[in-house]
Protein backbone atom coordinates (compact mmCIF):
# COMPACT_ATOMS: atom_id res chain seq x y z
CA UNK A 1 0.00 0.00 0.00
CA UNK A 2 1.57 3.22 -0.76
CA UNK A 3 1.43 5.63 2.37
CA UNK A 4 1.46 8.72 0.22
CA UNK A 5 -0.98 11.15 0.72
CA UNK A 6 -2.26 12.87 -2.57
CA UNK A 7 -2.05 16.33 -2.62
CA UNK A 8 -5.30 18.11 -3.64
CA UNK A 9 -4.90 20.63 -5.98
CA UNK A 10 -5.82 24.34 -4.92
CA UNK A 11 -7.76 27.16 -6.97
CA UNK A 12 -5.13 29.16 -7.21
CA UNK A 13 -2.63 26.46 -8.44
CA UNK A 14 -5.19 25.41 -11.45
CA UNK A 15 -7.07 29.37 -12.28
CA UNK A 16 -5.55 32.32 -13.15
CA UNK A 17 -7.38 34.61 -10.97
CA UNK A 18 -6.61 37.82 -13.19
CA UNK A 19 -8.31 36.36 -15.68
CA UNK A 20 -11.77 34.61 -13.69
CA UNK A 21 -12.04 38.04 -12.37
CA UNK A 22 -12.65 39.88 -15.55
CA UNK A 23 -14.85 36.91 -16.89
CA UNK A 24 -16.67 37.48 -13.36
CA UNK A 25 -16.55 41.09 -13.56
CA UNK A 26 -17.80 41.21 -17.45
CA UNK A 27 -20.62 38.69 -16.79
CA UNK A 28 -21.59 40.43 -13.50
CA UNK A 29 -22.21 43.56 -15.48
CA UNK A 30 -24.16 41.51 -19.07
CA UNK A 31 -26.42 40.07 -16.21
CA UNK A 32 -26.90 42.52 -13.54
CA UNK A 33 -25.91 40.27 -11.14
CA UNK A 34 -23.45 39.44 -8.31
CA UNK A 35 -20.93 37.14 -8.77
CA UNK A 36 -18.22 35.78 -6.36
CA UNK A 37 -15.55 32.49 -6.60
CA UNK A 38 -15.53 30.68 -3.57
CA UNK A 39 -13.36 27.59 -2.41
CA UNK A 40 -14.96 24.32 -1.06
CA UNK A 41 -15.17 26.54 2.26
CA UNK A 42 -17.28 29.17 0.94
CA UNK A 43 -13.96 31.39 1.43
CA UNK A 44 -13.97 34.09 -1.19
CA UNK A 45 -11.15 33.68 -4.00
CA UNK A 46 -12.52 36.43 -5.73
CA UNK A 47 -13.10 39.88 -4.77
CA UNK A 48 -16.97 40.34 -5.14
CA UNK A 49 -18.07 41.49 -8.99
CA UNK A 50 -21.41 44.16 -8.51
CA UNK A 51 -22.28 42.87 -4.83
CA UNK A 52 -25.37 44.74 -3.80
CA UNK A 53 -24.48 47.24 -0.62
CA UNK A 54 -26.53 44.79 1.66
CA UNK A 55 -24.96 42.01 0.99
CA UNK A 56 -21.40 44.10 1.17
CA UNK A 57 -21.98 45.56 4.37
CA UNK A 58 -23.63 42.57 5.94
CA UNK A 59 -20.17 40.77 5.35
CA UNK A 60 -18.24 43.32 6.83
CA UNK A 61 -19.78 41.26 10.11
CA UNK A 62 -17.83 38.61 11.03
CA UNK A 63 -21.16 36.70 12.13
CA UNK A 64 -23.06 37.60 9.02
CA UNK A 65 -19.59 36.77 7.21
CA UNK A 66 -19.78 32.78 8.48
CA UNK A 67 -23.11 31.97 7.59
CA UNK A 68 -22.20 33.80 3.85
CA UNK A 69 -19.08 31.29 3.66
CA UNK A 70 -21.66 28.07 5.14
CA UNK A 71 -24.12 28.99 2.47
CA UNK A 72 -21.38 29.46 -0.46
CA UNK A 73 -19.92 25.81 0.65
CA UNK A 74 -23.28 24.14 0.85
CA UNK A 75 -24.13 25.76 -1.89
CA UNK A 76 -21.36 24.22 -3.70
CA UNK A 77 -20.89 20.88 -2.23
CA UNK A 78 -24.62 20.56 -3.61
CA UNK A 79 -23.88 21.89 -7.41
CA UNK A 80 -20.79 19.24 -6.96
CA UNK A 81 -22.54 16.03 -6.02
CA UNK A 82 -25.89 16.66 -8.62
CA UNK A 83 -23.07 18.26 -11.37
CA UNK A 84 -25.55 21.10 -11.87
CA UNK A 85 -26.12 24.46 -11.03
CA UNK A 86 -28.15 24.30 -7.49
CA UNK A 87 -30.34 27.58 -6.46
CA UNK A 88 -30.80 27.79 -2.55
CA UNK A 89 -32.08 30.44 -0.59
CA UNK A 90 -29.00 31.97 1.79
CA UNK A 91 -29.58 32.80 5.29
CA UNK A 92 -30.75 36.10 4.61
CA UNK A 93 -33.58 34.86 2.65
CA UNK A 94 -31.64 35.62 -0.74
CA UNK A 95 -32.31 33.26 -3.45
CA UNK A 96 -28.39 31.88 -4.99
CA UNK A 97 -27.10 29.97 -7.45
CA UNK A 98 -23.97 27.88 -7.49
CA UNK A 99 -21.77 26.37 -10.13
CA UNK A 100 -19.63 23.68 -9.31
CA UNK A 101 -15.34 24.05 -9.92
CA UNK A 102 -13.71 21.03 -10.18
CA UNK A 103 -9.88 20.05 -11.15
CA UNK A 104 -8.50 16.25 -11.21
CA UNK A 105 -11.90 15.02 -10.26
CA UNK A 106 -11.77 17.47 -7.23
CA UNK A 107 -14.13 19.59 -5.88
CA UNK A 108 -12.72 22.85 -5.95
CA UNK A 109 -15.07 25.23 -4.82
CA UNK A 110 -18.04 27.40 -6.83
CA UNK A 111 -18.85 30.46 -8.54
CA UNK A 112 -21.96 31.76 -6.69
CA UNK A 113 -24.18 34.32 -8.27
CA UNK A 114 -27.24 36.18 -7.38
CA UNK A 115 -29.71 37.43 -5.62
CA UNK A 116 -31.92 35.78 -8.23
CA UNK A 117 -35.61 35.43 -8.24
CA UNK A 118 -37.13 32.38 -9.14
CA UNK A 119 -40.62 32.03 -10.81
CA UNK A 120 -43.52 29.93 -9.97
CA UNK A 121 -44.54 30.91 -6.68
CA UNK A 122 -44.11 28.72 -3.19
CA UNK A 123 -44.32 25.69 -5.30
CA UNK A 124 -41.21 26.46 -7.01
CA UNK A 125 -39.53 28.01 -3.84
CA UNK A 126 -35.76 27.21 -3.83
CA UNK A 127 -34.54 24.98 -0.72
CA UNK A 128 -32.71 27.17 2.56
CA UNK A 129 -29.15 25.71 2.85
CA UNK A 130 -28.75 26.58 6.67
CA UNK A 131 -31.12 27.85 8.69
CA UNK A 132 -32.35 31.45 7.80
CA UNK A 133 -31.36 33.74 9.91
CA UNK A 134 -33.93 36.22 11.88
CA UNK A 135 -33.25 40.00 12.33
CA UNK A 136 -31.18 40.73 9.57
CA UNK A 137 -31.59 44.72 8.73
CA UNK A 138 -34.31 44.85 5.60
CA UNK A 139 -33.66 47.43 3.08
CA UNK A 140 -35.37 48.18 -0.45
CA UNK A 141 -31.87 47.76 -2.37
CA UNK A 142 -31.06 44.23 -0.73
CA UNK A 143 -32.47 42.48 -4.13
Amino acid sequence: MNNEIKKLPRLKDVIDIDVLKSLQDNFAKAMGLSFITVDYRGEPFTEPSNFKPFCLRGREHPDFFKLCAQCGAHGGLHASMTAAPYIYLCHAGLGDSSVPLHAGGSHMGAVLGGPIKQKGGASNKPNTVIPARVGWPTEPDRR
